[in-house]
């Protein structure tokens, strides 16, 4: 049986203001299409969930573990993925369209779509 999708959130895209400035660490990020097989070779110790894969074109970077399914000793995107991350500067505002393991999927001001630490922003009204 296929294991469902990652979870879109219910709730209606929500506003965050950016707390302090970040520069993302990797500027060719791991993507995935749909039904891409990766390598896992580790998980992160200090985000919950999150994976560092190496797809078939030798790519690697962190894949949250909802984006994928374990077949038989090998991972299996579920869906499209980007590990595209934002870089940020403070009094940013991103419109959040889903949290994962302490990251924050979001678009920028610009309509950037990517990852930024939760830690880093903070809901606003």
């Amino acid at each position: 049986m296929d294991k469902p999708l990652p979870e879109r959130p219910a709730h209606s895209p929500r506003c965050y203001l950016v707390l302090r400035d970040y520069t993302r660490i990797y500027d060719d990020p791991i993507q995935l299409l749909r039904g891409d097989a990766v390598t896992v070779l580790r998980r992160d110790s200090q985000y919950p969930g999150w994976l560092w894969c190496t797809n078939k074109a030798d790519k690697s970077g962190w894949v949250h573990e909802s984006f994928l399914e374990e077949e038989d000793y090998r991972h299996i995107a579920l869906a499209d993925y980007n590990g595209w991350e934002l870089s940020v500067q403070k009094g940013d505002s991103l419109i959040g369209d889903r949290e994962l393991g302490g990251w924050l999927l979001a678009i920028s001001n610009t309509g950037e779509l990517g990852w930024v630490p939760l830690d880093y922003v903070q809901r606003s009204s």
